[in-house]
């Protein structure tokens, strides 16, 4: 199947709440397209979120993840085990990944992507395929409540209150121009040619930030 992921900033909103048959299927169909031994995700992973949550539309930012009771300073709140990881020569891998999606999930995937660094000099993208993707990025340092430890998990900065939005930072993992067939892809799906990168990208939010 060919992969188009151009004019992705022209879909409807707001994009929907995906439930877990959604997630079910991107997870089976990234384990098909990689080999089994490079699959970052076990079949039936368990919920990434570690505290009782909700997902449920944020003003002016799309979907958005809520604490449901307290959170404390220092808890854990998330885990990568629903992260997919496609290495710095896989990208013939994530091509495919896309092209295997519906056009709306193809264009969600590239939008929640990011990439980070693995280790040394050494880069990778990754994108949740459960609702660690629905998690935004805090536009104040004021409004971050999470921060990022060493095994790609995230604590609770401060003490997060019972309906609060839970939002991270964005700068602290993602890095812009370090694997060029992502931001190309990224770019290709979610500039909107004329106005400059689309607010609805993550790239947005970064390269303001940064």
């Amino acid at each position: 199947m060919a992969l188009n992921i151009t004019g992705c900033w022209e879909l409807e909103l707001p994009r929907p709440i995906w439930n877990q048959s959604t997630w079910d299927f991107l997870q089976n169909t990234y384990r098909d397209s990689v080999e089994e031994e490079w699959s970052s995700i076990p079949p039936g992973p368990e919920d990434s979120f570690q505290v009782p949550y909700e997902v449920r539309q944020s003003n002016g930012k799309g979907r958005g993840i809520y604490a449901r009771e307290k959170v404390n300073k220092g808890q854990l709140v998330w885990l990568p085990t629903e992260t997919a990881i496609f290495f710095a020569d896989q990208e013939e891998e994530f091509r495919y990944f896309l092209s295997e999606l519906p056009y709306d999930l193809a264009c969600d995937v590239i939008q929640w992507a990011y990439v980070f660094q693995e280790e040394d000099d050494v880069f990778a993208c990754g994108v949740d395929l459960g609702n660690g993707s629905f998690m935004n990025h805090g536009k104040a340092k004021d409004d971050m409540n999470v921060v990022s430890r060493e095994d790609g998990g995230m604590v609770a900065s401060r003490d997060i209150e019972v309906g609060e939005e839970i939002l991270a930072d964005y700068t602290s993992f993602h890095e812009i121009g370090q694997l060029s067939w992502f931001d190309y892809l990224a770019k290709e799906a979610w500039d909107c040619p004329g106005s400059g990168t689309n607010p609805n990208s993550v790239l947005f939010y970064l390269e303001e930030d940064l």
